[in-house]
């Protein structure tokens, strides 16, 4: 039995500015301070996918706080409230509500109903 890293289900985020001036540190709000200086040059930082609601959140090498995790699904999560309240990965949502478009149209359809091509 293998033991599974945290960080399996990071990507990463490749910057490349070396061509252009960038974006200014001025214009980054204070909240994304850890993300200053990633508009100029070429830069790569770590990232993953909320399963939950599909945001990509950018990993702050600084946080001191640990990060949210799924037990159920087995994946980091963002740190909304409505996200950490249970597991309900928003590709099941989307699986649900095809399911029951599916669903919905076969009910409407008349079974005695016939297409007739002129």
């Amino acid at each position: 039995m293998s033991i599974r890293s945290k960080t399996r289900h990071e990507g990463y985020l490749l910057i490349d500015n070396s061509a252009g001036p960038g974006v200014p540190d001025s214009i980054i709000p204070d909240k994304y301070a850890h993300v200053r200086g990633l508009g100029q040059g070429k830069q790569e930082v770590a990232g993953y996918t909320c399963p939950h609601c599909h945001d990509v959140i950018i990993v702050n090498p600084f946080r001191k706080r640990e990060r949210n995790w799924c037990k159920v699904c087995d994946h980091y999560i963002c740190d909304r409230p409505a996200c950490n309240m249970g597991c309900k990965p928003l590709n099941d949502v989307f699986d649900q509500l095809r399911e029951d478009i599916v669903q919905a149209d076969q009910s409407a359809v008349d079974p005695t109903a016939r297409i007739i091509i002129p």
